[in-house]
């Protein structure tokens, strides 16, 4: 990979927070610096700042051949940052309660208890609106089961564009009940013309 020569890093180490930090990987060998000071930054090998030890927590979050993308945490609010050989951004500003991995080059952001998605280049696909529970939001052959975090709405799959592509099967009374909401003039909406994929209410 290309973060072996990354160096999380803080003013002052201390051995009981290194011990605490996950190492797993190319980064077992990495040297965490725990800090009095509260906040990390990262530096290449080179000792270049690629962030300023203003971070409540930075920590790997998802890789590939090119990138690697680190979970950074200010306020208590997640971000992420994007590095490679020859580059390195921030991709996603610190402003989600949380980010995960909703797998299939997809991630669920979470806001006030509401899950969206976003590419794994940082770009919304939808708003936070489905329900943040087990099981749901994570894709599987290119749809994630979801449901609409309001009264009375139905489990659905969606597509990576957000589209609703699927019902999901039970013997719930409130099954008859989806084909008489709202849903099927919702999805609709959709066919053919990706501008109404924003308009989602």
């Amino acid at each position: 990979g290309n973060s072996q020569n990354l160096l999380c890093y803080s003013q002052t180490i201390t051995s009981d927070k290194a011990n605490q930090l996950n190492k797993s990987g190319i980064f077992s060998k990495l040297p965490y610096y725990g800090s009095s000071e509260k906040y990390l930054g990262l530096k290449d090998h080179l000792g270049n700042d690629l962030l300023a030890n203003i971070y409540e927590e930075i920590k790997l979050f998802y890789e590939t051949d090119i990138y690697t993308f680190f979970a950074i945490k200010k306020h208590s609010k997640v971000g992420i940052f994007r590095y490679s050989n020859s580059s390195s951004e921030i991709i996603v500003p610190t402003k989600y309660d949380s980010i995960f991995d909703a797998r299939e080059y997809t991630w669920g952001y979470i806001i006030d208890n509401n899950v969206g998605f976003m590419t794994t280049a940082g770009q919304h696909i939808t708003e936070a609106k489905y329900i943040n529970e087990e099981g749901f939001n994570i894709f599987i052959d290119g749809k994630a089961l979801t449901q609409l975090n309001k009264p009375d709405t139905c489990k659905v799959y969606i597509d990576h564009f957000g589209n609703t592509v699927e019902y999901y099967y039970e013997t719930e009374p409130l099954f008859s009940k989806c084909y008489k909401d709202d849903y099927p003039d919702r999805l609709d909406a959709y066919e053919g013309d990706s501008s109404n994929l924003w308009n989602t209410d």
